[in-house]
């Protein structure tokens, strides 16, 4: 090699000429790709549908439900946990509504006897007396 330039070397895979790959000067005689259209992501169902999920996933709804059996299980213990639980009634307290109800059902009927007008109490009274 004497003297010669790297651009004097024939073009192999080993040096690169940028000239060789540089695009030509007028760029009217290069075919422009155009966008491979996608018919699904172009399809209105397709992008209601989509749109439905984003909203659906932005609220927290899962509408595939997809979730395991042991999740499922879990979120219905969560939901048991979280309800609040009834106290557990002593004897006392059952002994107290249950005479609480026997004494509102005794003032019902008390109030269904000064509803009713006086000729029919005194008729009552009458005819429990002498059955007697």
């Amino acid at each position: 090699m004497d003297g010669s330039s790297a651009h004097d070397l024939p073009v192999t895979s080993y040096n690169y000429d940028p000239k060789l790959m540089a695009p030509p000067e007028d760029s009217d005689l290069l075919i422009m790709p155009k966008k491979i259209q996608n018919p699904v992501l172009e399809s209105q169902l397709h992008q209601n549908m989509h749109r439905e999920l984003k909203i659906n996933k932005k609220l927290g709804i899962n509408v595939l439900n997809q979730k395991s059996e042991l999740g499922r299980v879990f979120r219905e213990r969560k939901r048991e946990d979280t309800k609040p639980a009834e106290p557990v009634k002593s004897d006392f307290e059952l002994m107290l509504e249950k005479r609480r109800k026997a004494q509102d059902e005794q003032e019902k009927v008390v109030q269904e006897e000064e509803a009713k007008p006086e000729f029919l109490r005194i008729r009552n009274r009458l005819v429990h007396e002498t059955s007697d």
